[in-house]
């Protein structure tokens, strides 16, 4: 029996999308069905195949390739297909003639609870704190037409009755900073669509502080200026991050504020030119404004040529900056240092910096680079420069005068 020109149409349209090696759309029982196939580690054939709610009819190719979707992003994280199709597909989201997307929060939900026990967190802390406010923003989210992200997020700064946090309030702060990192772990580690990330700014959602002219005055014992990032656990940490897609990008990001001793906002302003590397970041203060400048890597001792290779794999958009970092000022470090609080190695490490009263954060990268800087005979008017200090920074401390992009490269060569 000869094949149904829709049918030809519908294949030829899911290999053109890029679902070709190992992925087969079957009719089953008058449904869509899709298969997968790959090699297992023991190097023998496998295959898996799951079915839809969606009609096996004309007109499904549209419904057929959201699900391929879905699926892949799953598995491009980790997820078997079965796990895949347990947490991001439902009846809704499988039938072609429904017109809402609906995804299974709860099992998502559960997902993150496990993460996060994972790397520590006690259970109890956790159902006092991110599990009860999640319970409780979850009700009005399945009982409302939320689309996105933002939409999700808008619905978190509520307490149980339904009545408001008022602004800037530490209970309005704790909910939008859960919620927001909850759906950060959905789309970067459940392979949820990008419409789910969590607004680029959260200072809005949070409210103005209620009284900002209050100050604290018992600062914790780790409080005050970071430390530097050990040396030798750069090579460890740059191996910690997972093989996948979103663990590649935040191995970039991590790897560039080590290498370049970047601050977290300036990830979003790199500029390749003339085979050199450049900030075009401007921070701006009561002092000064810092200008755009040249930026020259400092490998970690054991890591020869991390630089460059970073620098290469960016440039030729191999490995792309994670959207969830492309924020202003501190809201990307902050984005940053909610992904590392699930690498263990990173938590260890903070934890037991506090142990000691000491702090380690992300802004212990570029303090891993001033040191790195001195190490390798920079003078102090060189690292300043190179750091992208205000210019009244600058000559209130190092000297009269610039250093031009030429005179840095050459004290480079010779000093690297």
């Amino acid at each position: 029996m000869a094949t149904p020109t829709w049918v030809s149409a519908l294949r030829h349209t899911v290999k053109d999308a890029g679902f070709r090696e190992g992925w087969s759309v079957l009719e089953r029982r008058g449904r869509v069905g899709i298969q997968r196939s790959w090699q297992g580690p023991d190097g023998i054939r496998q295959k898996k195949s799951i079915s839809t709610q969606i009609n096996w009819a004309p007109g499904c190719t549209s419904a057929v390739l959201e699900v391929l979707n879905r699926l892949k992003g799953g598995i491009d994280r980790g997820l078997s297909i079965d796990e895949a199709a347990g947490l991001l597909l439902t009846t809704e989201a499988t039938n072609s003639t429904h017109q809402r997307s609906l995804i299974d929060w709860d099992a998502a939900l559960e997902k993150w609870r496990k993460d996060k026990l994972a790397m520590g967190l006690k259970p109890r802390t956790f159902e006092r704190t991110d599990w009860m406010r999640m319970q409780h923003v979850l009700k009005r989210v399945n009982s409302s037409h939320v689309e996105n992200g933002k939409a999700f997020v808008r619905l978190a700064p509520f307490n149980p009755q339904g009545v408001e946090y008022p602004g800037g309030s530490p209970s309005r702060r704790c909910y939008v900073n859960t919620v927001c990192q909850f759906l950060q772990f959905c789309v970067e580690e459940l392979g949820f669509d990008e419409k789910w990330n969590p607004p680029l700014s959260r200072r809005k959602l949070k409210g103005n502080n209620i009284n900002p002219n209050i100050k604290a005055t018992d600062k914790p014992a780790n409080s005050g200026k970071a430390i530097p990032f050990p040396e030798e656990a750069i090579k460890p940490l740059m191996g910690s991050f997972p093989d996948t897609s979103i663990g590649r990008k935040w191995r970039l990001a991590t790897g560039l504020i080590v290498c370049y001793g970047l601050r977290g906002v300036e990830l979003n302003h790199l500029r390749f030119e003339d085979g050199q590397l450049w900030c075009d970041y401007v921070k701006r203060n009561s002092t000064g404004q810092t200008k755009p400048r040249i930026l020259i890597g400092v490998d970690p001792e054991d890591m020869p040529g991390l630089s460059k290779q970073l620098l290469a794999e960016w440039v030729t958009g191999m490995t792309t900056i994670p959207r969830a970092i492309q924020r202003e000022d501190a809201e990307a470090s902050l984005a940053m240092s909610i992904y590392l609080g699930r690498r263990p190695l990173w938590v260890g490490m903070k934890n037991a910096a506090k142990e000691q009263g000491r702090r380690l954060s992300i802004y212990s990268f570029r303090h891993r680079y001033s040191k790195a800087l001195d190490a390798k005979g920079f003078s102090a008017r060189t690292s300043a420069v190179l750091m992208g200090h205000s210019r009244h920074t600058f000559e209130l401390h190092y000297a009269d005068g610039e250093l031009n992009p030429q005179e840095l490269l050459s004290q480079a060569a010779a000093l690297l």
